[in-house]
């Protein structure tokens, strides 16, 4: 050997400590802002998801000249008396128009639960929505309000199904917001 030193190459100890350091706050300083990110996403996936379906209900009814409901359902067979959406619904066929999906038939689609704290209120006494084959909608009008419970108050939609079947989205009003965002 001739006595010159090895030339060492890496980081040290200590510069290594300060860059996960460095790291780690970076990190404490966008998890909330990512929290919120992924709240308000939810509330929009659950927006969307319920627009789709309504919008696939008034098809189905136009196309097959029958009347066609969608109503809140746990399980995908059967439809529950609830104002609460976010569990899950189903689309089904009602050509004897009894107001009920009609027996011995499968359901034309099924909607799955929504996202952890994603909350779909509908309006009180309308567990059910049923578009007739000419594309309206029997009833009054109706509104499914769609919040998160981790998102701002300014990410909740309202979904709002007219008469003549015309499906549109908007703002739901200070008392529909409070009580979807109280679950």
């Amino acid at each position: 050997m001739d006595g010159t030193p090895l030339r060492q190459y890496g980081v040290t100890l200590i510069e290594m400590l300060l860059a996960v350091g460095t790291l780690a706050i970076l990190a404490g300083a966008a998890a909330p802002a990512l929290g919120g990110l992924i709240a308000r996403n939810a509330a929009a996936v659950g927006d969307n998801a319920v627009v789709a379906a309504l919008q696939h209900a008034r098809e189905r009814a136009v196309r097959g000249g029958a009347h066609v409901i969608v109503c809140p359902s746990r399980d995908g067979n059967a439809c529950v008396e609830d104002t609460h959406w976010e569990h899950g619904w189903m689309l089904a066929w009602d050509r004897d128009r009894d107001g009920e999906p009609d027996a011995g038939t499968a359901p034309i689609a099924v909607g799955q639960a929504l996202p952890r704290g994603t909350v779909v209120l509908g309006s009180i006494g309308r567990s059910r929505l049923v578009f007739r084959g000419d594309g309206s909608a029997a009833g009054s009008n109706v509104s499914l309000t769609v919040c998160h419970r981790g998102a701002p108050a300014g990410s909740a939609r309202s979904v709002v199904m007219a008469n003549s079947g015309r499906i549109r989205q908007g703002r739901p009003t200070p008392d529909r917001l409070r009580a979807c965002m109280q679950g």
